[in-house]
């Protein structure tokens, strides 16, 4: 006889050792997300080593002590921060200092650079030659009295200059043909200590106010006519400079037998001539003498660590930012931003910035619109036109105390020196680094929380890999339970 085992509703599902109704209740054994979090957040108070976290989570005590605890620490923490955000801010904003040094026997200060600009801007004899080397060119006289307009002017006299349209010629070729136009400068050059310094050539170069000639520079190299051609992108470093010490007595240089008259900028050695700046000029056949002074402003290696914007610098070699040249300088920055206001306003820039392509050169049409920007672009004065250009940090100011001209019928002459040498000079440094930076973090924390910046570590940890291990770990328990 068969027994058939019938079973009742209580045992139905004690497969699992629950009842049905006992399935529809949330299992007591896993747990949730909240509590998860709640329980870790208690743990890391209980184990931090920060003061007061402790203090929170003890049970056996007042509520209204509890408050206090509550209170307490949170006024920490807010004082912790705010302090801390002060010290930030001083180290992103004031970590240098600018003292005075007075030991001049020790330091020897750069010579002045020169650019000298010749008035006389092009050599009549050339256009013949450069119009063999365009054959294409049907309307010659448009071409000659177009360039020669196109020399004479800039920013704010091509409305004076630039009469004849022409549109024969490429303007990506423009400052090929003013390189070949230009005036035959012819000089004689020498300085008070050829031993050391043994240079009797000037740099020919592109500026603002077209070619120019440079004595003692190190940025103008890389506006030379060769630099552009081989599209270079080298920073010379060793480049020759002329300098002198107060033991070496009055040092100066002579360019001499100049051919024509000529509009001067004294500048830094490592700076470029700019539009906006001011100039000497001389007529042809006179005797020019100018006695310099000079300030420097020196910066130690350290600030390197820091950046442009804590230091409120930049080296000459740091050129980051700039597209035109290796070598980095106020006025080459300077230059820069009105090669982009230019393009932002008429669509292209003038001939005398180094050739891009992202940069189209202004054709009679273009330079038509420049010209009604003109005094926007030359001063750069627009609320529009920001250029955040900052100074070198190692730089030298020169100031002419006196300057003598004289009629003088053997040519133009021109002889600058360096007769007083600076008794002191402002000395750029780290007045609050990085170090100092985590000590102020550190004792701040120690202050108003009693810990130090591990505790910090230690709330990093306890976050990512300590709170993953104890989800993981709670997680495999509750699914073992099961």
């Amino acid at each position: 006889m068969a027994v058939v085992e019938v079973s009742s509703p209580r045992n139905s599902g004690a497969k699992d050792g629950r009842t049905a109704k006992e399935k529809e209740k949330p299992e007591k054994n896993r747990p949730t997300c909240l509590k998860l979090i709640r329980d870790f957040s208690l743990l890391f108070m209980n184990t931090s080593s920060i003061h007061g976290f402790s203090q929170i989570t003890t049970r056996k005590r007042h509520p209204i002590e509890s408050i206090l605890w509550i209170v307490a620490v949170a006024a920490a923490i807010w004082g912790t921060v705010t302090v801390n955000l002060s010290t930030w801010n001083r180290f992103q904003e004031t970590p240098t200092v600018v003292s005075i040094e007075r030991n001049y026997h020790d330091w020897n200060t750069s010579f002045p650079a020169i650019a000298i600009c010749p008035t006389a801007k092009y050599w009549n004899k050339s256009f013949d030659e450069v119009l063999a080397k365009h054959p294409y060119v049907r309307d010659k006289e448009a071409f000659v009295e177009f360039f020669k307009g196109l020399v004479e002017g800039s920013y704010l006299t091509w409305n004076q200059t630039l009469k004849t349209p022409f549109y024969e010629v490429h303007p990506k070729d423009f400052w090929k043909i003013v390189y070949d136009i230009s005036y035959k400068f012819t000089y004689n050059v020498s300085n008070s200590n050829m031993e050391y310094y043994n240079v009797l050539t000037m740099k020919m170069f592109m500026t603002d106010y077209g070619i120019c000639y440079s004595y003692n520079s190190q940025a103008a190299v890389y506006n030379e006519r060769e630099y552009w051609e081989k599209n270079k992108w080298e920073y010379y470093t060793n480049l020759p400079l002329f300098n002198g010490n107060p033991l070496d007595g009055d040092i100066f240089a002579q360019v001499m037998n100049m051919n024509t008259g000529y509009t001067m900028f004294l500048m830094d050695p490592y700076e470029l001539p700019d539009v906006a700046t001011k100039y000497i000029r001389a007529t042809n056949n006179s005797y020019k003498t100018l006695d310099v002074t000079a300030l420097s402003i020196a910066s130690s290696d350290s600030i390197r660590d820091l950046t442009y914007n804590q230091r409120k610098c930049r080296f000459a070699e740091e050129a980051a930012g700039l597209e035109t040249t290796p070598s980095y300088s106020y006025y080459s920055c300077r230059q820069e931003c009105r090669m982009r206001l230019s393009k932002k306003l008429c669509g292209c820039v003038p001939y005398f910035y180094r050739p891009l392509d992202k940069y189209p050169v202004c054709n009679f049409d273009g330079i038509k619109c420049l010209m009604k920007h003109g005094e926007r672009l030359h001063f750069l004065r627009g609320t529009d036109d920001k250029c955040d250009c900052l100074p070198l940090c190692s730089e030298t100011t020169y100031v002419v105390s006196v300057d003598n001209t004289m009629d003088w019928n053997l040519g133009t002459n021109l002889k600058w020196g360096l007769v007083k040498y600076p008794k002191l000079r402002y000395k750029r440094d780290i007045l609050f680094g990085l170090s100092d930076l985590i000590v102020a973090i550190g004792g701040t924390a120690g202050l108003f929380l009693g810990c130090s910046l591990l505790s910090f570590a230690e709330i990093f940890y306890f976050f990512t890999v300590r709170f993953a291990f104890y989800v993981w770990k709670h997680l495999s328990r509750s699914t073992y339970k099961q």
